[in-house]
């Protein structure tokens, strides 16, 4: 349970630093691929090590589902822990994306396994479009570890004038490092469109607002961006921001640079150099600095390789060790086809079904619930007098692993049992032997 507790923290505490204070376009770019994937391509699976006693070790897996072999928006990402104790794949988080008709994310469901056939609905989302399909609104609630309950977290209101982004208003509930439950930040923009100037200020009661943050930004030459690459990039990216790295890094920023109010002027407190590619315009580098003393300190390293068709293929960060970068970490992205008719992601499901195997088992049967539907699957076995004998919650997918006892550890006798899985109205039965 502890180590589930850990996970769930290492889950949530990103997100919660999503829906903080400091530059919103900054945060929005923290999890999110750069780059337009080739035409044709959607990414399968990422897989994420760090380094320890200079060899990799396997930490975190992504697996990316889609609907069919043609779509390029998942409708669910499945995260997995490495387990070196028995060398194998955990299962811990499930992500469902719900869509509306233009294909904007209007609904997520994050769930969390606790425990083998213990699952807590851990987050949840939506999201509010405007007539032009523009993010509007943004709710997100979260559990509360005293009720077991979701409550709400935090919310944000976007504001447009003409084609750009005017300003963010948010609001997230007080608790760990936050002290004002209220942020809001205006932009300026170039000619082109493109914000250069975010200033952000905080309150403790919406209404009495206080300096913050600012972040000014530069542009590559060969940006092409305009007030509209924002506005798309933001109505994608706030919705689905459970799903880090599922879409493009809107236009080709050179550098970010942040200052923090003192309370009289501006400090310069940190900067984020990008570095791009002649030719391709790929972007090769991210480096973040820290301002000490009126210079700059390379503090982290972000750099990005590619495969044959233009998509990332690795991620590797390092960290600056006296006048060195050291690796620490490392994302492995692979890629498919989203028009191959040989779609190696999740078959189509169109109704709750139940697998298990081996078939007859002696010692341990597996039991897999399939469903199209996002949610909760209770499963129950019984015997063939139709007594209750295991119960246990799961999510589409998720394995469970019977060991032949009873509620109370008992062993149960060989014979013929029946498994019975139900979600929102659907049931589905399979029958088991065990042998002795």
């Amino acid at each position: 349970m502890k180590r589930t507790l850990l996970i769930c923290l290492c889950i949530v505490l990103p997100l919660l630093a999503f829906a903080g204070n400091h530059s919103i376009l900054t945060k929005l770019f923290d999890g999110s691929l750069p780059g337009n994937p080739a035409r044709g391509f959607r990414i399968s699976e990422r897989i994420i090590s760090h380094m320890e006693m200079d060899a990799w070790q396997l930490d975190t897996k992504y697996k990316h589902w889609y609907p069919n072999s043609l779509a390029n928006n998942p409708d669910s990402l499945v995260m997995f822990t490495y387990n070196s104790d028995t060398s194998q794949w955990d299962q811990n988080m499930v992500i469902y994306y719900h869509y509306n008709a233009a294909g904007r994310v209007v609904s997520t469901e994050v769930f969390v396994t606790f425990a083998p056939g213990v699952v807590f609905p851990m987050i949840s989302s939506s999201s509010i479009y405007d007539t032009q399909n523009r993010l509007t609104h943004f709710y997100m609630s979260m559990l509360d570890g005293d009720t077991f309950t979701l409550v709400p977290y935090a919310r944000f209101h976007f504001n447009y004038s003409g084609p750009g982004l005017a300003s963010i208003y948010g609001w997230t509930r007080v608790d760990l490092e936050r002290e004002d439950p209220y942020w809001k930040s205006t932009f300026e923009s170039d000619a082109q469109g493109r914000v250069v100037l975010e200033y952000e200020q905080t309150s403790p009661d919406s209404s009495a607002w206080v300096n913050s943050s600012r972040t000014q930004t530069t542009y590559h030459p060969n940006d092409t961006s305009d007030a509209n690459t924002l506005v798309e990039y933001i109505s994608k990216v706030y919705p689905s921001s459970f799903g880090e790295g599922m879409y493009d890094y809107p236009g080709m920023p050179l550098n970010y640079t942040e200052s923090n109010w003192d309370g009289a002027a501006w400090v310069i407190d940190n900067r984020r150099v990008h570095s791009w590619q002649d030719g391709t315009n790929h972007l090769i580098s991210i480096q973040d600095d820290s301002y000490q003393a009126t210079q700059w300190i390379p503090q982290n390293l972000t750099a990005f390789s590619y495969n044959n068709n233009g998509n990332i293929s690795l991620v590797m960060k390092s960290y600056m060790d006296i006048d060195t970068w050291v690796e620490e970490e490392k994302e492995e992205i692979f890629w498919q086809s989203s028009s191959s008719v040989d779609d190696p992601g999740v078959p189509m499901v169109s109704e709750l079904k139940l697998s298990a195997y081996p078939m007859p088992f002696n010692d341990v049967v597996n039991i897999n619930p399939q469903s199209s539907k996002a949610g909760v699957i209770d499963v129950n076995i019984y015997n063939l007098k139709g007594q209750q004998i295991q119960a246990y919650q799961t999510l589409p997918g998720q394995n469970i692993a019977w060991n032949g006892t009873d509620k109370n550890g008992k062993t149960c006798a060989s014979g013929i049992f029946f498994v019975k899985a139900k979600q929102n109205g659907a049931e589905a039965v399979t029958r088991i032997i065990k042998l002795k």
